[in-house]
């Protein structure tokens, strides 16, 4: 009985260190894969990086068209004034004056 006992616990105790020998071995196999994969990441992460730094410059300097787009169409004066200058016979015109939304056209007198 004696031996029984002895031959389970020497047979439990093989059994426990055979699967800690398999499971360190498990993970320093794994710990060597992330290390390689960390290793191929290490260029693209510089590439990474760059493509990140272009991005926020493409974003800043479209928030910046974005403005000046704005600016643009919110802008009024002669604009709409010299568009219909071009339509008239600009030979009889004296003066011409932009007041908000209002285009005064002094004109001579015809002899």
């Amino acid at each position: 009985m004696r031996y029984v006992a002895l031959a389970a616990i020497v047979a439990s105790l093989t059994l426990c260190l055979s699967l800690e020998l398999i499971a360190k071995a498990k993970g320093d196999q794994r710990k060597t894969i992330i290390e390689q994969k960390r290793r191929e990441l290490q260029p693209i992460a510089a590439m990474a990086a760059e493509v990140e730094a272009y991005s926020k410059t493409k974003d800043e300097l479209q928030r910046r068209i974005d403005l000046i787009n704005q600016l643009k169409q919110s802008q009024v004066g002669p604009v709409r004034a010299i568009e219909k200058l071009k339509q008239m016979d600009t030979a009889a015109i004296d003066s011409v004056a932009i007041t908000g939304e209002t285009l005064t056209i002094n004109s001579k007198e015809p002899h």
